[in-house]
């Protein structure tokens, strides 16, 4: 979804307007490299990682949030689950539009491996988990919790113990879907 709002003309300019030129590529587009260079590297800005996610990113992914649920809601029968995969939606202060709230984690070494493959450095994830709501918290908040910490077997295997939990839940309670989130 963020990544789609970021093709948007007006989400083009508002960033351009926040971080100037340097984050836009030759043809005119969002290079979100840039922008994360500008709030998670060295010298990141925490003020514009700020003012990027309260004033132009969180408003919005709030609108399209509302309108995807409410069309699920709609069409959806007794039995279907709507999963968001959002790892903003604590901080963007959205857990109250999920009926469920499910953490998937990992332990740093195995998420700092990654996204090493993506490209960021250890410092980077450092960086941005500073800024996120701490891990305890979400455990806190969350009402399942899998732990990616085994082999991909095993993370299929959990996700399939809690796709049947919701399922069967949302079939329980009958009168509306159930939609979670991570």
């Amino acid at each position: 979804m963020v990544r789609g709002l970021y093709e948007r003309p007006d989400v083009c300019k508002e960033v351009h307007a926040l971080f100037g030129a340097s984050v836009l590529d030759r043809d005119g587009r969002v290079d979100r490299r840039a922008i994360a260079h500008h709030v998670f590297g060295p010298s990141g800005d925490p003020e514009l990682r700020r003012r990027l996610t309260e004033e132009i990113i969180f408003p919005r992914t709030a609108a399209v949030l509302r309108d995807k649920i409410e069309r699920f809601r709609e069409h959806a029968r007794p039995d279907d689950v709507l999963v968001l995969d959002a790892p903003t939606l604590l901080e963007a202060g959205r857990g109250d539009h999920c009926d469920r709230l499910l953490l998937v984690t990992a332990p740093l070494a195995r998420r700092r491996e990654w996204a090493r493959a993506r490209g960021w450095s250890a410092q980077e994830v450092e960086q941005r988990d500073a800024v996120m709501i701490p891990e305890a918290e979400k455990r806190r908040r969350a009402d399942d919790v899998i732990e990616n910490a085994g082999t991909l077997e095993d993370l299929d295997h959990a996700v399939d113990r809690i796709w049947s939990a919701l399922r069967a839940s949302a079939l329980a309670a009958g009168d509306r879907p159930a939609h979670a989130a991570d």
